[in-house]
């Protein structure tokens, strides 16, 4: 671990008990639940707001904002896809909301036709929808978007992406800081968190009870917390401090690497190769970071980029690489 802290990016969301979505005007990381895929040829599952691509897969219907998901299916063949929206509570199960009541329309829609990969090792077919199009979210929430085959009677979903809508109904104004209840510039990180809660006030009976905030550490699902009351509520804004739930370890940077090149080693990769009709690339063992200075490298936070120095077009002409 780095001798000093690092600043991590966290993702704080604001909810009604109802499970109204109520997100900061500006999140703070990535979506809140990773993708589900429930078939193992499913690939490369990417979430982006369109012209914002490193923001959180969270539209905002007033902003005119749209999520674009693609992925891709190893395969030879091409799948007749359907998707739908599942309305979900804070804990992402299903809500008790029938379809009318979330979305305007017929809720199910096709994807557009698969496109086939060219000139890959590996062959695959990629898929790409947006949302909204055919289907429209009405409220703000959590949503999740089922796929799944149209000529199969039994239609298991293929896989689930999750997604927010936000009215933006709640600021939210956070600090991070090294000066913890647990240590003093040591390895942990210290929130606080202060809710403007003004345009929803007369919508909520307690800010003590109808409001729970979400937590997370780099997107990650396992450093989620949830806090169900704040520790002071001053005029219409709430604010949680001082709570060990809020205290996270620091961590370390990602590391980088690159496997954007079949022919050579790219960055973080010490060879190339193939096996079984795929390529293949060992990474280069990493050197122990533990009592070196801490230094800071702005990174991506675990997120994929799909690119290949062969073609213009990484969706379809981007090979997979398996890495080791």
């Amino acid at each position: 671990m780095a001798s000093e802290p690092r600043t991590d990016t966290y993702r704080m969301v604001a909810r009604r008990m109802a499970a109204v979505m109520l997100a900061a005007s500006a999140a703070l990381a990535a979506q809140s639940q990773a993708y589900m895929a429930k078939h193992p040829a499913i690939r490369s599952v990417i979430t982006r707001i369109e012209g914002h691509d490193n923001a959180p897969a969270v539209i905002i219907p007033r902003a005119g904002d749209r999520l674009t998901v693609s992925f891709d299916e190893e395969s030879l063949e091409s799948r007749q896809l359907r998707y739908r929206l599942i309305h979900c509570d804070p804990h992402w199960h299903p809500s008790q909301l029938i379809e009318s009541e979330y979305i305007d329309g017929f809720n199910e829609a096709p994807l557009d036709d698969g496109t086939y990969s060219r000139a890959t090792l590996t062959h695959y077919v990629h898929y790409r929808l947006t949302v909204p199009t055919d289907i429209i979210p009405t409220i703000s929430g959590n949503y999740l978007i089922e796929i799944f085959d149209d000529y199969d009677t039994a239609r298991p979903t293929l896989i689930s992406i999750p997604f927010g809508v936000s009215e933006q109904s709640v600021d939210i104004a956070a600090t991070v800081s090294p000066r913890t209840d647990t240590d003093y510039l040591g390895a942990h990180q210290q929130l606080s968190i202060d809710l403007d809660l003004d345009r929803i006030w007369n919508e909520i009976t307690s800010p003590y009870t109808d409001i729970i905030v979400t937590v997370e550490q780099d997107s990650r699902p396992e450093t989620r917390v949830e806090l169900t009351s704040p520790t002071a509520v001053t005029g219409r804004r709430a604010r949680y401090d001082h709570l060990p739930q809020l205290i996270f370890k620091a961590g370390n940077e990602y590391r980088r690497m690159e496997t954007v090149d079949t022919r050579r080693p790219g960055m973080g990769i010490a060879s190339v190769g193939q096996n079984a009709g795929r390529f293949t690339a060992e990474t280069e063992p990493a050197a122990a970071r533990a009592g070196s200075p801490y230094a800071y490298d702005r990174t991506q936070h675990g997120r994929m980029l799909v690119r290949t120095v062969d073609s213009d077009r990484p969706d379809t002409e981007a090979d997979y690489v398996d890495t080791g």
